[in-house]
């Protein structure tokens, strides 16, 4: 029997092991835990493509290219020609600008965001309605009739709490109830009752005092005052900043009134250069002189324009005027003269 005991032992063990062995063939063929798969990294590239630097490709940029056609002083007059003149007023700016500026716009939601915190702060000393109601019914099974057997009771027990600026609380409470039970022996059947009822609590140790208690509307209040002068720094800083884009564009327009009237001088200057060398007056250097400085003044018309149009995109940007955005056609003209303040003393009487 033993023997026989042993053979059935045996069996099942090599079962057991013939599955196992099964078990992680299978595993094996799909995707074995014990040993790293393919799946477990990242697609991989080949080394060629990463070790390879291919040339970039700059010999196409090589082929030279026509130079651009000199610019014509007609053109370079006629740049601003045609488009709308919006002539706009320092005080103008500034009043668009504390109306229509973005950065103002938000700036200006700060002091109401930190009087809402200085509101918040101060609701927590706000006094506060309470209501609390109570119904119960037992009935449970007495050995005697002096007890009740089935009873009602109703209470209902309005409050006013009261916070203290001292970290106390007072509370008054007004509480009713009704008594009803199946008692012979009861006096009054149902009962009722009104107490009114006056508490004051008050800690002598932590959180004890007005200073601890109010702190967080002292800290609000600070962080209110603090957004109000911020404010007031955001309203000059763009204030100023308009001031200084209106007379940069005043400057860069005059700047460009400046840059013509040369234009003009070296366009007659050439004219009078060409008609001595048509005479034999001069020699030839003295007209290329005459276009060089022509040239030069164009260079300077296209410099003064580009500092004009970049002036009076800013001032857009700051004033912020419906119909006049930056991406707008219309330019625009200064209206207001600068202010020439006297050097001299006031005399005294």
């Amino acid at each position: 029997m033993r023997r026989m005991q042993s053979r059935e032992t045996g069996a099942r063990c090599a079962g057991v092991v013939a599955a196992g062995l099964a078990g992680l063939a299978g595993l094996a063929g799909c995707a074995n835990p014990l040993f790293p798969s393919d799946s477990d990294y990242a697609p991989t590239v080949s080394l060629d493509r990463l070790r390879t630097i291919e040339p970039a490709g700059i010999s196409r940029y090589a082929s030279p290219k026509p130079a651009p056609p000199a610019p014509d002083p007609a053109t370079a007059r006629a740049r601003f020609e045609g488009q709308e003149r919006v002539e706009l007023s320092i005080e103008e700016c500034r009043a668009s600008a504390l109306e229509h500026n973005l950065e103002l716009q938000v700036t200006l939601l700060n002091p109401a965001i930190a009087a809402e915190r200085l509101a918040e702060q101060e609701g927590q000393f706000e006094s506060v309605f309470t209501l609390g109601t109570t119904w119960a019914e037992t009935d449970t099974p007495t050995s005697s009739t002096l007890d009740s057997a089935q009873q009602k009771f109703q209470r209902i027990e309005p409050g006013v709490r009261i916070p203290l600026r001292t970290g106390g609380t007072a509370e008054v409470t007004l509480p009713v109830t009704r008594n009803e039970s199946n008692n012979s022996f009861s006096t009054l059947n149902p009962a009722y009752t009104s107490d009114l009822q006056f508490s004051l609590s008050q800690p002598l140790m932590r959180d004890a005092g007005r200073r601890a208690s109010t702190y967080g509307i002292v800290i609000a209040s600070y962080d209110r005052q603090v957004s109000e002068v911020q404010t007031k720094a955001e309203v000059i800083r763009q204030l100023a900043g308009v001031d200084r884009a209106y007379w940069r564009l005043y400057g860069a327009r005059s700047a460009l009134d400046v840059r013509l009237q040369q234009l003009d001088l070296a366009q007659a200057q050439l004219q009078r250069a060409q008609r001595r060398y048509n005479a034999g007056d001069v020699a030839e250097i003295e007209v290329l002189r005459a276009q060089a400085g022509v040239a030069e003044q164009l260079d300077g018309i296209i410099s003064a324009q580009s500092g004009v149009l970049q002036q009076q995109r800013e001032l857009k940007r700051i004033v912020n005027e419906p119909g006049l955005g930056v991406d707008s056609g219309s330019q625009l003209v200064t209206a207001s003269p600068p202010t020439r303040w006297s050097t001299s003393s006031t005399p005294t009487s």
